[in-house]
C-alpha cells in the first residue's frame, strides 16, 4: 500500500517507561514538502495511538489521531486516503 503523504521522523523514537513518545518529523508528498510536524503517542499492549500535529497549525487545532492495533487494519480519519 502507498499513501500520498509520508511522515519521516528526524530521530529515533524515544519511548518512556509507559510507552509514550514525542518526536519531530517532516511531512512529504509526491509534489510537496509540508511544514514540520510533531508526532506523539503511546504504545499500550497491541495498540499504538499516533497523534500528528503540524507546527504551522493554529493553537486550537486538535491533532490528527490514528489508532493501530497489531493484526488489524488501521483506524484512520476519513480524510486520510491511501491507494493499493
Amino acid at each position: 500500500m502507498t499513501c500520498g503523504t509520508v511522515v519521516r521522523f528526524r530521530a529515533a523514537i524515544p519511548l518512556t517507561a509507559n510507552g509514550a513518545f514525542t518526536v519531530e518529523a517532516d511531512e512529504e508528498g509526491p509534489v510537496f514538502h509540508g511544514p514540520p510536524v510533531t508526532v506523539s503517542g503511546q504504545i499500550t499492549g497491541p495498540d499504538l495511538v499516533l497523534n500528528l500535529l503540524s507546527v504551522a497549525a493554529p493553537a486550537a487545532t486538535p491533532p490528527l489521531q490514528f489508532l493501530l492495533h497489531r493484526g488489524r487494519a488501521g483506524d484512520f480519519p476519513t480524510d486520510v486516503v491511501c491507494a493499493d
